[in-house]
């Protein structure tokens, strides 16, 4: 009873290293990567945690997902100097021997391109040129996929914007040219 007053009364721990000691002892793993993102975010800066982040730790190697190929060749030249940082935070635990990185899928990550906002103006610009009679209801299609695919189906109805006038009446000669 005494020891639990004891107990009671230390002073306050920081959550983050309550959290940290609990990880360690359910997911040791994921309390050593939680350790890795904060040294790398600390060491590296924002951008290029956007860009490269630590995603997994497996038999001393620290599996690195990057956005682009470009952020290997970069962080290739201060991989040791990573590493060294990296392990100094870890107090003793298993070291990491190496870094592998992969290209893949990075939430919150800045593309050099923003293919996104190119393929929205490409589909505002298909839809644009559509019939009215499909031009209205394909306007109001929210998902911005749909609405490109029935772009892009409206305008090979229409023949792409090539096709006859829609008052010009279609000829016997299924588009042989100069046969009337």
């Amino acid at each position: 009873m005494d020891e639990r007053k004891k107990r009671r009364r230390s002073s306050p721990v920081p959550i983050g290293q309550t959290i940290d000691a609990v990880m360690d002892r359910i997911a040791p793993e994921r309390g050593r990567l939680r350790r890795i993102l904060k040294v790398w975010k600390e060491t590296l800066g924002e951008e290029v945690f956007l860009n490269a982040r630590p995603t997994a730790i497996r038999r001393g190697i620290l599996y690195v997902t990057i956005s682009d190929p470009i952020w290997q060749s970069e962080l290739r030249y201060i991989a040791s100097q990573l590493l060294e940082k990296i392990n100094a935070s870890l107090e003793g635990k298993e070291r990491i021997m190496d870094i592998h990185f992969r290209v893949g899928y990075l939430e919150g990550a800045m593309p050099e391109v923003d293919v996104v906002k190119t393929e929205a103006r490409r589909t505002e610009e298909a839809v644009e040129k559509l019939p009215a009679e499909l031009r209205e209801p394909v306007m109001h299609v929210s998902d911005p996929t749909l609405k490109s695919i029935l772009a892009r189906l409206g305008s090979s109805m229409k023949g792409g914007g090539e096709g006859p006038d829609e008052d010009e009446e279609p000829t016997e000669d299924d588009g042989e040219e100069g046969v009337t």
